[in-house]
């Protein structure tokens, strides 16, 4: 078999189940995780909920969701991707997955958000986390210390 280089032009993804459709799909590493035909889908949902509330304003959730048909999970998630905010003085809150606070957007609130990216960097020691492979490898494995 051939070592062979990939080139940073070259297209090469991994195989992920698609959010929506549930259908496999190769992932590209960016981007959220739907097919292409979901993907095209959600993009429509989401350009209709934008156009709405960029013609209407400051809009109520089921006035959004009966005007342009999206469903209401559907701008859930809008709203916890950080697509979507809730205006300050709004009835409707998003929580906090941590502790419960009201949010307007996203999974959590900022105090909560920073003691998870500080329990993450302290839980994961620096020699745990692996780099990537510049090119596909084949052969053995190697020992990094050469006292060892």
């Amino acid at each position: 078999m051939e070592d062979r280089l990939f080139s940073p032009n070259e297209k090469t993804g991994q195989l992920k189940t698609c959010k929506r459709c549930k259908k496999a799909f190769t992932y590209y590493g960016y981007g959220y995780e739907y097919c292409p035909m979901c993907k095209e889908i959600d993009t429509e949902n989401f350009q209709k909920v934008k156009e709405y509330i960029y013609e209407h304003g400051i809009s109520k959730l089921i006035d959004v969701v009966e005007a342009t048909g999206v469903e209401e999970k559907t701008i859930t998630t809008y709203l916890k991707e950080g697509r979507l905010e809730i205006p300050e003085g709004s009835t409707y809150y998003l929580r906090c997955e941590r502790c419960g606070a009201s949010i307007c957007s996203g999974r959590f609130c900022q105090p909560c958000a920073t003691v998870l990216v500080k329990e993450f960097n302290t839980s994961v020691a620096y020699n745990e986390i692996g780099n990537k492979p510049m090119k596909e490898v084949t052969g053995k494995m190697r020992y990094l210390d050469s006292n060892s």
